[in-house]
């Protein structure tokens, strides 16, 4: 006879609901993480390229930071939403999730980010924490096992019909052709 996983109820803070918590690993884990885009969405220098992603010492925190020290635990089978003003960090978040923060968007990343069991510890600031870095976990990697939709779908679409939309992500990965079509 197996165990039943221990559970716990609490109240959200926000609403009063009660939420159901399994106690199980994380599915993604991060600790402690701080960010500043290198460069803004448009490809001009950031305000502060120099500027040092703040220790939890250092309580002030420049104003170009996109994280500053955030913890997130999302277990399986739990719905998460990511709400909060523009420039809270929403986006952020999720492209730190889905690997574009560092593949893709780079600066200064610190914590520890593991996604379905990948990744671990970041220091890309070349401060004390360096030696103990873990690499970044490759795109690829991720794909199988990461999505993101977009607020408005219709802006996620690559292709104009049905068929090459589904085929789309399997051509990325390197599936056949014939296996494709199956």
């Amino acid at each position: 006879m197996s165990e039943s996983p221990t559970v716990s109820f609490r109240p959200s803070e926000a609403s009063g609901e009660i939420l159901f918590r399994a106690a199980s690993a994380p599915i993604i884990a991060i600790v402690d993480t701080s960010f500043q885009y290198a460069h803004d969405d448009t490809g001009a220098a950031a305000a502060n390229p120099a500027a040092e992603v703040p220790s939890p010492v250092n309580a002030t925190v420049p104003a170009d930071l996109a994280l500053s020290h955030v913890d997130l635990a999302i277990r399986p089978g739990e719905t998460v939403m990511l709400c909060g003003q523009s420039g809270c960090g929403k986006t952020t978040v999720t492209r730190l999730i889905n690997g574009l923060i560092p593949n893709f968007f780079h600066g200064p990343l610190t914590g520890t980010q593991t996604i379905c069991g990948l990744g671990g510890a970041g220091d890309t600031t070349g401060g004390a924490n360096a030696a103990n870095v873990t690499a970044p976990v490759p795109i690829e990697t991720l794909v199988p096992l990461v999505g993101s939709v977009f607020q408005n779908p219709k802006t996620q679409y690559f292709n104009a019909d049905t068929t090459s939309e589904l085929a789309f992500p399997c051509e990325n990965v390197g599936m056949p052709s014939a296996e494709i079509r199956a």
